[in-house]
C-alpha cells in the first residue's frame, strides 16, 4: 500500500508539529514525555499556539495603552510650553499666571484632555449651563447653603 504506514506519516506529521510549537513558545524543545497518539500531539500543539496568540494580544493591547497614554502627555507638555510662552509675550504678572494655569490645571484633570473642554465651548451657552449644572449638582447639595434648595432652583 505505499512506502509509508499512513498512521506512522500522520504521527511524525503531528510531532514534529508539536516539537515546532515547542521550538517557538516553549522552554523545553525535547520533552521527556513521548506519546504515539496523534491527537495528543495536535491538541498540544493547538493550546501552545493559543497560548502564544493570547500573550501577543496582551503585549500588543498594553503597548497601545502605552503609545496612546504617552502621546496624550506628550500633547499635555507641549500645550503647557506654548501657554507659558503666550503668557509671558502678554507680560502677564505671575499671581495672573498661577490663575490661568490652575485653571487649565483643573481642566486637565478633570477631563485628562482639553478636547472634550473645547467641544463644550462650542455649545450654546443654556446647554452648557445645563450639563455643567448636572456635573456639578452633588457638589453644589453639599454645600450647606443649598442644602435645602429645591432641584429646579439647582
Amino acid at each position: 500500500s505505499g512506502y509509508f504506514d499512513k498512521r506512522e506519516l500522520g504521527l511524525q506529521y503531528a510531532s514534529s508539529l508539536y516539537l515546532a510549537m515547542l521550538l517557538v513558545f516553549g522552554d523545553n524543545v525535547f520533552p521527556e514525555h513521548r506519546s504515539n497518539q496523534v491527537a495528543e500531539y495536535l491538541i498540544a500543539s493547538l493550546a501552545l499556539l493559543l497560548g502564544g496568540v493570547m500573550t501577543a494580544i496582551v503585549f500588543a493591547n498594553t503597548a497601545h495603552v502605552v503609545a496612546v497614554e504617552g502621546g496624550r502627555w506628550a500633547k499635555h507638555r507641549e500645550t503647557l510650553k506654548l501657554r507659558s510662552r503666550t503668557m509671558q509675550m502678554l507680560g502677564l504678572p505671575t499671581e495672573l499666571r498661577h490663575k490661568v494655569n490652575d485653571y487649565f490645571d483643573y481642566v486637565w484633570f478633570r477631563h485628562q484632555d482639553f478636547v472634550g473642554f473645547q467641544f463644550l465651548e462650542q455649545l450654546p451657552s443654556t446647554l452648557r449651563s445645563d450639563i455643567y449644572a448636572f456635573v456639578h449638582l452633588r457638589m453644589l447639595k453639599r454645600i450647606p447653603a443649598f442644602e435645602g434648595c429645591d432641584h429646579e432652583f439647582m
